[in-house]
């Protein structure tokens, strides 16, 4: 279990998040879910260190855990073509030809290699979105961090994403933020509801019945027929 305690984050004046404590289990998929603007994307950021937090709880989990945030703002490379770009992240995190091969071939329902030769700049969302996910799923990462990872999805790729997580063979800590809640009971193990700047609930899934409805009634959402 990896624990969070007391995460603060202020902009000046503004205080952004206040005094939140949580926990993350290990080897699981837990999503990070709220309003726009109640401090989603920025509690994940400091998990990964892409914002500096002097928390002690988030310097230890940096210290012993390698973290990789992944949204949009990962396909830095323009100029690359897809395959060139997945070649510098498996070489990156030293994987083997055949490593390569398998993960490939395991996001196969994704239809990734119809773009391999396509340059970053020349990607749909949908496809960028779908090298980002390929890509984290490549590294040596204890905890892969997804920030909006549905966005620009099409159906099929969204529900194997799901699967894909719900699975978990690669027996990663997973985080996700996400607007998107159809399904979630089935491929997360907990979600982190944020009311605001100082106030979380956690709910596990005991009971996929139950975690959903929860989910819906603490976000004040009318459930799916």
């Amino acid at each position: 279990m990896l624990y969070i305690k007391d995460l603060d984050y202020s902009i000046d004046e503004n205080i952004i998040l206040e005094h939140l404590s949580f926990t993350i289990p290990e080897e699981e998929v837990t999503a990070i879910v709220g309003p726009n603007g109640v401090g989603k994307t920025t509690t994940v950021q400091l998990l990964a260190g892409i914002l500096q937090s002097k928390n002690e709880s988030v310097k230890k989990l940096l210290l012993e855990k390698k973290v990789v945030y992944l949204d949009l703002e990962y396909l830095v490379f323009d100029e690359l073509t897809a395959k060139e770009f997945i070649s510098l992240i498996a070489d990156y995190n030293n994987k083997t030809k055949l490593e390569v091969r398998t993960i490939l071939s395991d996001f196969e329902p994704m239809n990734i290699s119809s773009f391999l030769n396509t340059k970053l700049k020349g990607l749909s969302l949908g496809q960028k979105q779908k090298l980002i996910i390929l890509t984290g799923f490549l590294s040596n990462a204890d905890v892969l961090i997804f920030d909006e990872p549905f966005n620009g999805l099409d159906y099929k790729s969204e529900r194997f994403f799901k699967t894909l997580l719900r699975d978990n063979k690669y027996r990663f800590t997973i985080i996700i933020t996400t607007h998107n809640f159809t399904d979630i009971e089935t491929y997360t193990n907990k979600c982190i509801v944020m009311k605001n700047k100082n106030t979380i609930i956690e709910i596990d899934n005991s009971s996929m019945d139950t975690y959903r409805e929860m989910l819906y009634t603490y976000l004040d959402l009318e459930q799916e027929a």
